[in-house]
């Protein structure tokens, strides 16, 4: 009778003690523990999808005859020589090479390749594609605010249409899953990141915000990533926004000329180089094993290495056009301008292939997610 009272008195106790609550994780964190992220829906898929498909009929001609499209669009013909005191064509087909790009990362965010990743990287992902469309849509504000002429607006309105249909299709799961506080609050980490005033590393998937120590140094991958991600926002920045072409082949540079450079411009800065940071982003944490890193690399190779051969392509008619012809100006120099940066960078999309095909998950990943 009396182990029965003391059993009932225990019980009664440890009822009216009060429970220890479970730790509250705050939306800052960005990285919840055990977070499962929301799906998109099924007419979010097919939104994202659609978009993809879009880019990839609008850079088709673009990449296949872009002089017909500065013809019929923009009413500027640029056969023969002309064509490269305004290279208008061949900017188009520049910025056509990065349009696939933005079509693979309209596929993954529909497809469930990104499950594995954290919050952080579909921000990044789906900020870029918002950067982009914004970017394109300044490019052609600042283009028709100098005169640009448009004789088939229908042509440049698609364009403009689907650089918008893609921002809304991102924005909608992008906001569902991280606020604008937060975003923010990224973009400042990324910043201080790239400028080497981060002095901590990531948080891992699946932990909080609390910051381990990094090392004193990033390591020579850590680095290249680094490089390769300031060096598309510089070389980018550049061609958008500099009154002149950085190629300074000609001075004088008619407003869809410019559009075409800065579209180009914009498609570097605000769309390959947000994947850059995110692959940097993984490899400090060690990350690039997974699929998702894995699929960027080769996107990046992809897409380095189309842009590359496209300019490459590009400069070497523009020589057989100018042979032979001497009231060249001083700044036209084929080869001192494009030559090392055509072997540069190829030896980066090199190194972003081998890292998406040679890379292999980290010891116990397959293991956690059997789990």
């Amino acid at each position: 009778m009396m182990a029965l009272l003391v059993q009932s008195g225990a019980a009664l106790g440890s009822c009216s003690r009060p429970r220890p609550r479970p730790p509250i994780i705050s939306r800052s964190t960005h990285i919840r523990m055990s977070y499962s992220p929301p799906k998109p829906s099924n007419l979010e898929k097919s939104w994202l999808q659609g978009c993809a498909v879009s880019w990839l009929v609008v850079a088709a001609p673009l990449l296949l005859n872009p002089s017909e499209v500065a013809l019929h669009v923009f009413a500027l013909d640029v056969a023969g020589t002309y064509g490269v005191q305004q290279p208008a064509a061949g900017f188009l087909q520049l910025a056509a090479t990065l349009m696939p790009l933005e079509a693979a990362l309209l596929q993954l965010l529909a497809s469930s390749t990104l499950d594995e990743a954290a919050v952080e990287t579909r921000a990044r992902l789906s900020a870029s594609v918002v950067l982009a469309a914004g970017g394109a849509l300044g490019a052609c504000v600042a283009a028709a605010s100098t005169g640009l002429t448009v004789v088939d607006p229908a042509g440049l309105a698609v364009v403009l249409a689907l650089c918008g249909a893609s921002a809304v299709s991102v924005l909608r799961p992008l906001l569902r899953e991280i606020s604008t506080d937060e975003l923010s609050t990224l973009a400042a980490s990324d910043t201080r990141s790239l400028l080497g005033q981060d002095t901590s590393a990531p948080a891992q998937r699946g932990k909080s915000r609390a910051i381990a120590p990094a090392a004193a140094a990033d390591s020579p991958l850590d680095f290249f990533y680094r490089s390769s991600a300031i060096a598309s926002l510089v070389v980018g920045g550049a061609f958008a926004l500099s009154p002149i072409s950085p190629l300074a082949v000609y001075e004088a540079e008619l407003p869809v000329t410019y559009l075409a450079r800065a579209l180009f411009g914009v498609y570097i800065a605000l769309l390959l180089s947000p994947i850059q940071i995110e692959l940097y982003t993984a490899a400090r944490r060690g990350e690039l094993g997974r699929r998702s890193a894995r699929r960027l690399n080769l996107l990046c190779a992809a897409s380095i290495g189309l842009l590359d051969g496209c300019g490459n392509a590009q400069v070497r008619a523009q020589e057989v056009l100018v042979e032979g012809i001497e009231s060249l100006p001083d700044t036209f120099r084929f080869e001192a301008n494009t030559t090392a940066a055509f072997y540069t960078a190829l030896l980066v999309a090199i190194v972003y292939l081998v890292q998406g095909l040679g890379t292999q998950a980290p010891p116990g990943l397959s293991q956690r997610r059997k789990r």
